[in-house]
Formats: C-alpha cells, sequence, structure tokens
C-alpha cells in the first residue's frame, strides 16, 4: 500500500509556495494570449471582429509606407438582408450569415484576412492586390454564394456587393474605409451583386451579374 505523505515542514511548503507562483506567472501570458483570442471573435461566424481588423489594416498600411506592393481593402454586403430577417425570421437571417462567412473564409487565398464589419457587412483586408486581382478573388466569393442560394437559406437566393479600395500611404486607414463604402453604396445603385473600384471621387463598376 501507499503510504500517504506527511505534512510539509515550513520550508518545503515555501518552496512550494514559490514553485506554484512562477507557474502562474508562466501560465498567465498563454491565458491572456487565449482570452484575446476569443475576444477577437464575432461570436455569430466565427470571423475575426472590428478590433482584430483595425490591427491588421494599420499594419497593412505601414508595410505600404515601408514601400511594399499597394493592398486593396473591400466592404462586401450581404444584398437584400432585411427582406431576408423580414420574410424568413432572424433566426433564418443568422443560418445565412454563418453560410456567407464560411463561403468568405474558404474562398479568399491564404494571405487574405476576412472580418464581420457590422450587421451584413464584411471587410476583406487583401495585401499586395491592385484592382484586377481584387476582381478575381470578389468575383470568385459571389460565384461561391450560389451554394448558399442552393441551400434554400432565403427566397430568391444570395447575393453581395462589394466596394474596393486601395490601402496606400497617402490614406488613413479610415479614408480607405470611407472610399471602399463609398464604392459599395455605388454597387448598390448599380444594381447590386456587383464589384465596383473606387477611383478619386468617382467609383468605376468592375463587373456584375446578370
Amino acid at each position: 500500500a501507499v503510504q500517504a505523505p506527511g505534512p510539509l515542514d515550513a520550508a518545503d511548503y515555501a518552496r512550494l509556495e514559490l514553485a506554484a507562483d512562477g507557474f502562474e506567472q508562466l501560465v498567465r501570458p498563454i491565458e491572456l494570449a487565449f482570452e484575446r483570442a476569443l475576444s477577437d471573435l464575432d461570436p455569430l461566424t466565427g470571423l475575426l471582429n472590428r478590433r482584430a481588423m483595425r490591427v491588421a489594416l494599420e499594419r497593412e498600411r505601414a508595410r505600404c509606407r515601408r514601400g511594399g506592393a499597394a493592398a486593396s481593402i473591400a466592404i462586401g454586403d450581404i444584398d437584400h438582408f432585411k427582406a431576408i430577417n423580414d420574410a424568413c425570421g432572424h433566426s433564418a437571417g443568422d443560418r445565412v450569415l454563418q453560410a456567407v462567412a464560411e463561403v468568405f473564409l474558404n474562398g479568399i487565398r491564404p494571405y487574405d484576412s476576412v472580418y464581420r464589419y457590422g450587421g451584413e457587412e464584411f471587410l476583406f483586408c487583401l495585401p499586395a492586390t491592385d484592382n484586377a486581382t481584387a476582381q478575381a478573388v470578389l468575383d470568385r466569393l459571389r460565384a461561391g454564394l450560389d451554394d448558399v442560394s442552393a441551400q434554400g437559406l432565403a427566397k430568391g437566393g444570395v447575393s453581395a456587393s462589394f466596394g474596393v479600395a486601395p490601402i496606400d500611404a497617402d490614406a488613413s486607414v479610415d479614408e480607405a474605409i470611407e472610399r471602399a463604402d463609398s464604392a459599395l453604396y455605388a454597387a448598390k445603385r448599380a444594381g447590386r451583386n456587383r464589384v465596383v473600384n473606387w477611383r478619386g471621387p468617382v467609383p468605376v463598376a468592375m463587373g456584375a451579374v446578370a
């Protein structure tokens, strides 16, 4: 039979307390890292949220300022999402958001990132990406939404509109977001389910699906 250990003397107890304190100090940064990682996730879609987005965009702009290749920012918005909620209910709307987020996450390139920007809007950071490449990436994502439509989650199918703007050294992150947002609204005014690129004060349509 195994004998139970006897009581610790004062010196052994002090060493045990010291070891426990050291272990807690070692583990605490890991615990904080997990807490931060979880706090950066949108609970509905599992995508990174706006706080993580800001860090990534500022980092990408700093890279551009150091002479790196120009990058693109895009905002995507699910078309007629309010109608989906009104016709099918908010639970169905949540399922559409989750399905769209999965398509976007699986469809971007390994070095791209996508964030839940708010409501039915998603923001994309596309490093080292010019206008033509941004169009190809976003057109592939739009085509991927056909799979969501095929699931029958919303009457009439699911589509999205996108606005694109450059991330460069001459504009702040907030300015780049505003430009992408302006291009997004131009895409909606032009009929939705298309990509519009911001070029100066006049957004330019890059592609559409009939």
